[in-house]
């Protein structure tokens, strides 16, 4: 299992840099449990999430995803990046 705490390996996560950053890291584990601890006062920006989850959900696909990457956060923030993860699989199927 590996954890990834975001403030300690990000700068922010406003930007398709940052998110690649992540989506890097999550694709090197992507055969283990990840565990993303994602703080309650990040804001996450939708070119974040499409660069981190939703390039991850592109290459891995959506059940690899919900198995292996969990998500360690306030209920506020876990319920917005639950959301954006339907979104984007519901999408990518369309």
């Amino acid at each position: 299992m590996k954890v990834i705490t975001l403030h300690h390996v990000l700068s922010d996560t406003g930007s398709n840099a940052q998110g690649i950053i992540l989506f890097d890291l999550m694709k090197q584990h992507h055969n283990e449990i990840v565990v993303l601890e994602i703080s309650a006062d990040l804001s996450l920006s939708s070119s974040f999430l499409n660069s981190s989850f939703g390039q991850f959900i592109d290459c891995y696909g959506i059940q690899t995803l919900k198995s292996n990457v969990k998500i360690r956060t306030n209920k506020n923030q876990f319920a917005r990046i639950s959301k954006y993860i339907n979104d984007y699989a519901a999408l990518s199927h369309a």
